[in-house]
């Protein structure tokens, strides 16, 4: 058995000084925020301040940008932030239903069907404390069939909507006749949005709604 002299550890020894050490360390760092408090800051882009404006006094907006931009993912965390709680936001297509409830809920901190869920043909992940539901078309129209002002919802998403279908013709329809309906009988906000879409077309059927185009590019690029 080796000898080991008076200024050497046995291995065993020296493994669990390491471990000390790196636990110490680990426990002087100063607590991490959590990820919904990150969300606010590092996933919101300049263009969220003059929506978020917005929303608080118009009724219907349109909003215009490309692919990637993150319209998706932060407009119904901004209609929550401006007050209006129960957000439905629209999708064409049900992965993307899912993807977006997938990507919001871990946004804010949570898991889906938590405080952001989702609904497709034959399934619901959605509980009491969900806020922010996103939808097929198809499911949407199908609540509007027994709900035609929508009451359960304080305010509507209808993405991608320069996807045009039966489905959406009939719920922008639906959606401008909900601006003319009482307080609170149904969604105070709607917003409508696209990347490739006739946003003045789109405007005038929404009584002159206000069009926000979103820059996808945060930062210059230099051919």
């Amino acid at each position: 058995m080796r000898a080991w002299g008076a200024d050497e550890s046995p291995p065993h020894v020296e493994a669990a000084a390491a471990t000390d050490t790196a636990a110490q360390k680990q426990n002087d760092k100063p607590d991490r925020p959590a990820p919904a408090q990150d969300a606010a800051k590092s996933d919101r882009a300049p263009w969220c301040t003059e929506i978020l404006d917005l929303l608080r006094k118009e009724p219907c907006i349109i909003v215009l940008g490309e692919t990637g931009c993150g319209k998706t993912t932060m407009l119904p965390q901004l209609l929550l932030e401006a007050g209006y709680d129960h957000v439905c936001a629209t999708q064409p297509r049900r992965v993307a239903a899912i993807a977006a409830a997938r990507r919001v809920a871990h946004l804010r901190g949570g898991r889906v069907g938590g405080e952001v869920g989702y609904a497709i043909r034959f399934e619901q992940v959605c509980g009491p404390a969900t806020r922010i539901k996103f939808v097929t078309d198809g499911v949407l129209l199908r609540e509007a069939s027994s709900q035609p002002a929508l009451p359960q919802y304080g305010a509507l998403v209808l993405d991608e909507a320069h996807e045009r279908s039966l489905n959406t013709d009939v719920l922008f329809a639906i959606s401008h006749q909900l601006l003319a309906a009482p307080a609170g009988a149904g969604p105070q906000r709607i917003v409508v949005a696209s990347a490739t879409l006739d946003a003045e077309k789109f405007s005038r059927f929404f009584g002159g709604a206000p069009i926000v185009r979103v820059d996808s590019r945060p930062f210059p690029v230099q051919a």
